[in-house]
């Protein structure tokens, strides 16, 4: 169990059995690098329950414990938003993780997730910045404009600037 933020009082629940675990893996275990949506379609209608619980569990491989965050990028739960914002708070997060989580809300929760995702911005990694400026972008709303305006203004990387001005004209 991890504890969520402070909009939620309970914590995120991430039991799953080991054949849930299991049939997680297999439905995200396939060829293919891009995670879609009929993915999850096997674990029914507590698939978050379940993606959480394998992104979790450490014995799993690390590819597949990623797929299964930018799979919960198709569960629009609150489980799911809790848990996902959990990870940006946590500081064990490793850098492969903030970037799927950030693509992952934006997918599922849109402007909601803004201001989870606006603090990202001020990362200390590059890479973790550029993820969340270009999840901010695909949102394509007022408010996530307004935040990467401000962002770009004091963003250090003037390689990440040159590449989110790229992606923000090719929009």
């Amino acid at each position: 169990l991890y504890p969520t933020s402070h909009v939620h009082a309970q914590m995120v629940r991430a039991e799953a059995s080991a054949a849930e675990i299991d049939s997680a893996s297999a439905a995200l275990a396939g060829p293919e690098r891009i995670v879609q949506a009929r993915s999850i379609l096997p674990l029914g209608p507590e698939a978050d329950r379940v993606l959480i619980a394998l992104s979790e569990a450490t014995y799993q491989p690390r590819y597949l414990r990623l797929r299964a965050l930018r799979a919960l990028g198709f569960c629009k739960t609150e489980r799911g938003y809790a848990y996902l914002e959990s990870l940006l708070k946590r500081h064990d997060s490793s850098p492969a993780m903030l970037r799927r989580v950030v693509s992952s809300m934006a997918r599922a929760f849109g402007e909601r997730a803004i201001p989870a995702l606006t603090p990202m911005l001020v990362h200390e990694l590059p890479r973790v910045r550029q993820a969340t400026a270009y999840a901010l972008l695909a949102l394509r709303s007022e408010r996530a404009d307004r935040a990467l305006e401000s962002w770009s203004k004091t963003e250090r990387s003037a390689a990440l600037l040159r590449a989110f001005r790229v992606r923000k004209k090719a929009r």
